[in-house]
């Protein structure tokens, strides 16, 4: 299940890249969309440090890796916050759509190097540790 909203995530910021590019999005419904994603991200990440990384803390101690990847959420979310805010701009005299672009493919570049860390480590010690109810609730 994690992996999938993954996939879907990464399709929908595509998008919004595409059409941001053709210039083909209102900026109100270009906010409204960034909004609904950043909410998407918050549930998804609530999922996982409860789901998974709490157990895999539990269980690893120090040896955990998640510090990292919560400090990734951490960022992610504040990217999120200031494509908001710029796109929301963008109705008034805030940023311009290229800086609104720019923004966007950092965002999008600093997910894919999270998910894919997330992907090939923590899933992994997800998989080899977490009993079966946890593995449920990762699911």
């Amino acid at each position: 299940m994690l992996k999938e909203q993954h996939r879907e995530i990464v399709r929908e910021l595509d998008g919004l890249q595409r059409s941001l590019s053709r210039k083909e999005q209102d900026p109100r419904q270009l906010c409204d969309l960034i909004g609904i994603l950043a909410a998407k991200m918050e549930i998804h990440f609530a999922h996982e440090e409860e789901a998974v990384y709490k157990p895999l803390d539990s269980l690893l101690k120090e040896h955990s890796p998640t510090g990292e990847l919560i400090d990734d959420h951490r960022s992610i979310r504040m990217k999120f916050r200031n494509l908001r805010s710029m796109s929301a701009g963008q109705e008034g005299e805030g940023g311009s759509a290229s800086d609104l672009g720019s923004q966007l493919r950092l965002l999008r570049s600093d997910l894919r190097k999270h998910l894919a860390k997330e992907e090939t480590v923590i899933f992994w010690l997800a998989e080899y540790h977490l009993s079966r109810s946890e593995k449920f609730l990762k699911s």
